[in-house]
């Protein structure tokens, strides 16, 4: 998914303004990231779009942090609260 968000048009217009290209990120991303080997129960809550309740079921399933700038995701933030996960908006760093 990260890898298909960097490739936007406006996305990796805004890469050329920093230190790190879309395979820098990449690169970032797996040092951090936690590879887990089954895919999460669906969750309790469902998401209003469809192609985010992975990342809800996740984030519950595995009681980490969720980062979005997505509204659909964002406007769930008591519902995920009251689960035991705190989701907030990523921040856009500006040139």
């Amino acid at each position: 998914e990260l890898a298909r968000v960097l490739g936007y048009p406006h996305i990796a217009a805004r890469l050329t303004l920093g230190p790190l290209d879309a395979a820098g990120v990449l690169q970032a991303f797996d040092r951090h990231a936690q590879i887990v080997d089954e895919p999460a129960a669906r969750a309790g809550i469902t998401c209003s779009d469809p192609d985010d309740q992975k990342f809800i079921d996740l984030a519950i399933a595995h009681q980490a942090p969720l980062l979005s700038k997505d509204n659909a995701i964002l406007c769930m933030k008591k519902q995920l609260l009251t689960l035991g996960v705190c989701a907030q908006i990523a921040i856009e760093l500006v040139a």
